[in-house]
């Protein structure tokens, strides 16, 4: 289903490069050999929300063009995107 060729009848025709990139980084990731095993899939996931939420100050920040004003808003920006 993910990462089929956008021209194969198995597609859901739906171009989502960095959702097919972090499943396939997930897939190859994974420590357990079974591929039965979650724990790589909620790990890889889980740093990569931690890295996103990360950068969410950052992005606030520029966003509304803030400088030193705007450090409460991006940490509760980040706060709230961490939480949902």
């Amino acid at each position: 289903f993910w990462g089929e060729e956008m021209s194969s009848p198995r597609s859901h025709k739906s171009f989502r490069p960095l959702v097919t990139l972090s499943f396939r980084l997930s897939r190859v990731l994974q420590w357990e050999s079974d591929g039965d095993s979650t724990f790589g899939f909620h790990l890889f996931n889980a740093g990569l929300h931690a890295f996103v939420t990360g950068m969410v100050p950052a992005f606030v920040n520029a966003a509304f063009g803030w400088r030193r004003g705007g450090r409460r808003a991006g940490a509760a920006a980040a706060l709230l995107f961490a939480l949902h």
